[in-house]
């Protein structure tokens, strides 16, 4: 890789329709966003782990994740399932056929964000996550969202009937990162059957998983 010079600073005005503090993963898809439009402009040849790892050290030097986030990143660039191991900044597994063009809703919940530290995370029985992490390794995707989902809506306080409610319709759903976002994807006749009572509380979006990410590995 070229190695990139900039003297002074560089201001960029980005908007998006993703709330901020929401959950849904926006402060990565904004660095994975910035980092592809400066390639483009110095044209420069960049591989996806590149650029997930610049992203992560971008994340934790900014300090807008406590992680580096290099599962959100990879997520948004890649699509489809990811899972990562942020210490190392590896990615371990990624699936994307299975839910392109499936549908998903998101609801952003008329609670706020609760707070969210190092410590509060870490003040449940954390065997939880380390089992969900493993399931996810395994392909177990809808497992380890139920139970990630079940560890973070307890430690964090979150109501745990949306995630529920879905699993009811037979969807896969979770707590999308620390909150309060939740999500939830199948088909459009299973996700019907969610809207009605979700809408109780607060707003639902319905969407399409794009076929074709940004990057292919």
């Amino acid at each position: 890789m070229k190695e990139l010079k900039v003297d002074g600073a560089v201001e960029a005005r980005v908007e998006s329709n993703i709330q901020r503090g929401s959950g849904l993963g926006s402060s990565s898809a904004l660095v994975n966003a910035l980092i592809l439009a400066l390639c483009r402009l110095f044209e420069l040849e960049v591989s996806p782990l590149e650029i997930l790892r610049m992203n992560a050290r971008v994340s934790l030097r900014c300090g807008i994740s406590f992680t580096g986030a290099m599962d959100d990143a990879g997520a948004s660039l890649l699509g489809g399932f990811v899972v990562t191991d942020n210490e190392k900044m590896e990615l371990i597994r990624h699936d994307a056929e299975e839910m392109r063009g499936n549908r998903a809703a998101i609801l952003i919940p008329n609670w706020g964000r609760k707070e969210v530290t190092l410590e509060k995370m870490r003040s449940g029985d954390t065997s939880i996550v380390e089992a969900a992490f493993e399931l996810a390794k395994d392909g177990m995707y809808c497992e380890a969202m139920k139970l990630n989902s079940d560890y973070c809506c307890a430690v964090l306080n979150y109501p745990d009937e949306p995630v529920r409610i879905a699993e009811k319709a037979g969807l896969c759903a979770g707590l999308s990162g620390n909150g309060p976002t939740y999500v939830a994807y199948g088909t459009s006749q299973g996700l019907g059957k969610i809207i009605g009572e979700w809408t109780g509380f607060g707003k639902v979006i319905l969407t399409t998983i794009p076929k074709n990410p940004s990057y292919e590995l």
